[in-house]
């Protein structure tokens, strides 16, 4: 009877819902879906009144609750519920991921990391790495919450103190928390490899910030304290590292290069291997599992650092950016080593509160950050290969000065040592350890076949021994389909409309970024943070969609890193940019515009866009249009 008398009132439910797109389940093993479209009970029952006549029976809030499907459908309570709407009240997950073209490829080769490491197992270490976000340090007597979210309560005097924290979220201060996962290889591809011990770097982030080296430093100090048989060489011959592939782990970068060399070199290594995530797909890593439980030790949890001297502490009190506090450091001795000893205590509280967690009864190890003589210690191993490499001068541009550490990194673009047969000075004088290193061969790069099923990649086994390239990585494929966001924007990817360019973090290509009006100061800041931070790559979207600058400030998702820079970088009638190469965006070694070769061809062409010497060299063709009209001579 009371299904009847609430009909219309359900019929305009399910006219409701069916307005709104709800979210499915991530993890789905049915059919429910979840309810994005009302706050509670209640605001959904007013809603729906709204939209029905005014005498239209409406059900209770606790009889409209029992109409949708149960949190959890194996307890006693969900049997009073009718599942009228197979939706349900759920808190929502924040594990939104990302997309990438190179996803599905990204994710084989690390399958194929995994089944080479299972293959020389006696013989590897791999290690995943990351770094936590910031977390937060008050000022003296202002305890900051670390910003994570409890899910847990925590235990507490039931009477007298307080759990409590400033609500504001300002700070200078910070920690970031570096995490090594050594991994247990497995015995097949198919167990687990989520198994293995966890150290944590605790370090301060503006006296020791995370680069390269440092990153290397930490690791070499742990591999030679814990995992190496003579206190210098690794304990296997085999080096295996996996990342997000942040701007401390980008294996483009030649600062990242040469620290992993210098690796190679102090550990006498006979092979190094360093992969990371296609973009956004960081949750890939291993290492980013370790952070949930991280969190552990860091909800209810708010810090502050320890007081300085009035002195000191009058000093600081108007610094309210990082740089500021590093040049104070350094044109004052003693503040620096008043701020660092300020900023002990808690780096030692959160060292002891990470000893308290276990990897599957394995407890965590807090390690200390390395110091500015360790990693120039590191570094000096490099010598070995080149004597003249300058630690300030890291960049592409700066190898050509560097002519062994560039001979070295042709002949071993792989980290590899050299076969017996043919070695080179440094093989000759470090010998592979590995008996049967003949044998061994590099991991190979997924191969793409069509099968009876559609495309798949061959295995590691029949493709491990082979030559093997990234022809088949979709991003170096030129096609590209036009992107749904492309087409909301169209209004906004027009040439007048460009205000500034983001450089790609694979590719280093320009692409342009358009607003309708100039940058504010604000959406300039977020810019600089997209490409720093949030590791901007070609197609991807500029901001995400919860940013205020999502719809303003955008870039077109319509390109991968195949794809040619964009007309309008070189048209844009508002902003100037400096000239770069159509074909790899290289803004360097450029082709003189008074060269005879390019002279040719603006003889027959009114524009003509710049080209690099090393483009050329492999024929690619300076991009032209416009043929210019010539007159015919009169016949007398």
């Amino acid at each position: 009877m009371l299904f009847g008398i609430f009909q219309a009132f359900w019929d305009e439910t399910e006219k409701y819902f069916q307005e709104f797109e709800a979210a499915v389940q991530e993890r789905r093993h049915g059919d429910t879906l979840y309810l994005p479209a009302a706050i509670s009970v209640e605001d959904l029952r007013r809603t729906i009144n709204s939209r029905l006549p005014e005498d239209t029976p409406i059900p209770s809030n606790e009889w409209l609750r029992l109409q949708f499907s149960p949190k959890d459908p194996y307890t006693v309570t969900a049997l009073r519920y009718t599942g009228r709407f197979n939706m349900k009240f759920k808190v929502q997950r924040r594990q939104l991921r990302g997309s990438h073209v190179d996803s599905k490829f990204a994710c084989f080769q690390y399958r194929l990391l995994k089944s080479f490491a299972i293959h020389n197992k006696e013989h590897v270490h791999m290690v995943c790495m990351d770094d936590k976000a910031i977390v937060p340090i008050g000022e003296p007597g202002l305890e900051i919450s670390t910003g994570v979210r409890p899910h847990n309560r925590s235990l507490a005097p039931a009477c007298g103190a307080i759990l409590g924290a400033l609500d504001h979220d300002f700070h200078l201060c910070g920690i970031v928390p570096s995490v090594a996962f050594h991994i247990s290889i497995p015995e097949s591809i198919t167990c687990s490899f989520f198994n293995g011990t966890v150290e944590v770097t605790n370090k301060d982030k503006i006296l020791q910030p995370s680069n390269p080296f440092r990153h290397a430093a930490e690791l070499l100090h742990s591999l030679r304290t814990n995992y190496s048989n003579d206190a210098g060489r690794l304990g296997q011959e085999i080096l295996l590292m996996y990342t997000d592939g942040g701007p401390d782990h980008r294996i483009t970068y030649t600062s990242v290069q040469v620290s992993l060399l210098c690796l190679f070199v102090a550990l006498d290594l006979d092979m190094l291997v360093a992969g990371r995530t296609a973009p956004t797909l960081s949750w890939v890593n291993l290492a980013e599992r370790v952070m949930s439980q991280l969190n552990l030790a860091l909800q209810n949890v708010a810090l502050a650092r320890e007081r300085m001297t009035d002195e000191m502490e009058g000093k600081v009190k108007g610094m309210s950016n990082i740089d500021t506090v590093r040049k104070a450091c350094e044109a004052r001795p003693a503040f620096k080593d008043a701020f660092t000893e300020s900023m002990v205590p808690v780096i030692t509280l959160l060292n002891e509160r990470f000893a308290h967690l276990h990897m599957k009864e394995k407890p965590f190890t807090a390690n200390k950050a390395a110091t500015d003589d360790q990693m120039d210690a590191l570094f000096g191993y490099i010598f070995t290969i080149d004597p003249n490499v300058d630690r300030e001068k890291l960049q592409k541009k700066d190898l050509t000065a560097y002519k062994a550490l560039t001979d070295f990194m042709q002949k071993h673009c792989k980290v590899m040592k050299c076969k017996p047969e043919m070695p080179c000075n440094y093989c000759n004088n470090h010998p592979p350890r590995m008996q049967n290193f003949d044998q061994l061969h590099w991991v190979p790069d997924p191969v793409c076949i069509q099968g009876a099923d559609g495309e798949r990649y061959r295995e590691f086994s029949e493709v491990y021994g082979n030559t093997t390239t990234e022809q088949d990585r979709p991003s170096l494929k030129s096609s590209v389909t036009t992107s749904p966001a492309d087409v909301v924007h169209k209004d906004l990817l027009v040439t007048r409309k460009v205000r500034s360019y983001i450089q790609c973090s694979d590719c280093t290509k320009p692409r342009c970024v358009y607003s309708n009006g100039c940058l504010t100061p604000g959406m300039t800041k977020a810019l600089e943070d997209a490409e720093t931070e949030n590791d901007y790559v070609c197609g991807a979207q500029l901001f995400p969609g919860d940013n205020p600058h999502s719809n303003s400030v955008v870039v077109r998702e319509s390109v991968s890193c195949a794809s040619q820079i964009e007309v309008s970088y070189y048209s844009s009638p508002r902003t100037a940019f400096q000239p770069c190469c159509i074909h790899c965006g290289k803004f360097e070694d450029l082709v003189a515009s008074t060269d005879d070769y390019l002279n040719g061809y603006k003889e027959r062409y009114k524009v003509v866009r710049p080209l690099c010497q090393s483009c050329k060299d492999i024929g690619k063709e300076p991009v032209c249009w416009g043929v210019n009209n010539v007159s015919r001579k009169r016949k007398h």
